[in-house]
């Protein structure tokens, strides 16, 4: 049970927190140590763009820290390297899937990135304090879309908040997702399954709405058996994406699987 801060101390550690943000001298730090140990638990999260359109050749990854709802949190490193940079270190490990869109198949791959972390600043839900790393990806010539997943952890950083802080810890950060896709063509996917034109039906698949997530998946399993060659292979693909099933090119496969999973994703 957390014994309760006065107000005269709470005022001095508001006053230490305004120092902290703005110096970091060594007798700042030192009376940043002489806090009480907290666990302290910031809100945190991930948010990941693409620095250029079509399927991701790089992402960039943003940490976000929003504070913990009880007040202003300083973060630092909580140590120092022997030669004088920063200890703490962002672990950020890398999903990416690729779809080339013509043919039910995908490939994974995944990586790991080491970010020294010696950033020092403030946060709080208004003005969470936000760290970028940019991540190259494998080259991304020949697909129709990337999905990318992101997470990991921060590892040996002091958060500092009026009431104490948590000393040298490690923060989990959440799993992040990104899609990313070719320019579509023109037109709807009821079009594109008439002229059978293969990106065109996979990408209006893939980039509908979530909201028509039925409607397309209706539409593509109908269209399996009057379509051609190509443009079955890219509902194929279309149907691999939205669903992670592998039923490969066996229609009835498809067909059956759908006609058991369609009644418990609309109960109408």
């Amino acid at each position: 049970m957390l014994r309760p801060v006065d107000p005269v101390r709470r005022v001095l550690r508001l006053s230490l927190l305004t120092l902290l943000a703005g110096c970091i001298s060594p007798s700042v730090a030192e009376q940043a140590s002489s806090l009480p140990l907290l666990p302290i638990v910031p809100d945190l999260r991930l948010e990941l763009t693409a620095p250029l359109p079509g399927p991701a050749a790089s992402v960039r990854v943003a940490v976000v820290i929003s504070g913990d709802g009880q007040g202003p949190l300083w973060i630092r490193p909580a140590r120092s390297r022997d030669d004088g940079g920063a200890g703490s270190v962002l672990e950020l490990h890398l999903r990416w899937e690729d779809h080339p869109g013509d043919r039910p198949v995908a490939h994974g791959r995944q990586a790991q990135k080491l970010v020294a972390w010696d950033q020092i600043g403030e946060s709080s839900p208004q003005a969470p304090m936000v760290v970028y790393a940019d991540v190259p990806l494998e080259p991304a010539s020949g697909l129709l879309a990337r999905r990318v997943t992101v997470w990991g952890r921060l590892i040996g950083v002091d958060l500092v908040g009026v009431e104490g802080r948590s000393g040298g810890t490690f923060l989990e950060l959440p799993r992040a997702t990104l899609e990313t896709f070719a320019a579509q063509p023109a037109g709807s996917l009821a079009q594109h399954l008439e002229s059978g034109s293969g990106p065109g039906i996979f990408l209006s698949a893939v980039m509908a709405p979530a909201v028509r997530r039925l409607q397309v998946l209706d539409s593509l399993i109908e269209a399996l058996p009057r379509t051609g060659r190509s443009a079955r292979n890219a509902s194929f693909a279309a149907l691999l994406y939205l669903t992670g099933e592998t039923h490969g090119y066996d229609i009835h496969r498809w067909r059956t699987w759908w006609a058991e999973q369609r009644p418990i994703q609309d109960p109408r």
